[in-house]
């Protein structure tokens, strides 16, 4: 028994990619820039979008917390909606294989950019990953993709139901 887990250690080790010791954080936190691509009218767009975000470890890799963004229409950032939401976040305590991987669920109230009506109300739930590359201890630089569903309020709006972020993140793990 004990060379079934001896073995995999031993080459993981001679490959040069032996895991990290796991270092406790109380907390992360993240600022966010990317691109939304919102569909209107049958045209798709991208759209600058920014996000802060909290979140705090509850079990194991699991963390919840909660953050505030933005979407605009276009640089530089004219005609902003403004959102906020929770999380919840699944993220690798040390990297795998020089990489830190999540995922992420949210729920928010946010406005969305229109060229007809300027801004719509909208609910939105979103699934997201990402991979991480760490800079320094605590510092995580983070490629992120996510896909959001829609309930838009206004019954007039023409804005699709869905749409894609593409984002890059620095994330600090608080202690």
């Amino acid at each position: 028994m004990t060379y079934r887990l001896l073995l995999p250690a031993v080459l993981l080790g001679a490959l040069g990619v032996a895991p990290t010791p796991a270092r406790a954080q109380a907390a992360t936190f993240g600022l966010s820039a990317g691109a939304t691509q919102l569909e209107e009218s049958g045209e798709a767009a991208w759209h600058p979008t920014v996000r802060a975000e909290i979140a705090f470890r509850a079990v194991g890799p699991l963390a919840l917390g909660a953050f505030v963004d933005g979407v605009a229409a276009e640089l530089p950032f004219t005609r902003p909606g403004f959102g906020a939401g929770a999380l919840a976040q699944l993220r690798a305590r040390a990297p795998v294989l020089g990489v830190v991987p999540h995922v992420e669920a949210l729920v928010a109230r946010l406005q969305l950019p229109s060229e007809r009506q300027g801004r719509v109300d909208a609910w939105s739930a979103s699934l997201g990953a990402g991979l991480g590359l760490e800079l320094d201890s605590g510092v995580v630089l983070e490629a992120r993709f996510r896909r959001s569903w829609y309930h838009v309020i206004d019954a007039e709006a023409d804005v699709e139901p869905t749409s894609w972020t593409l984002a890059t993140a620095l994330v600090l793990e608080l202690d």
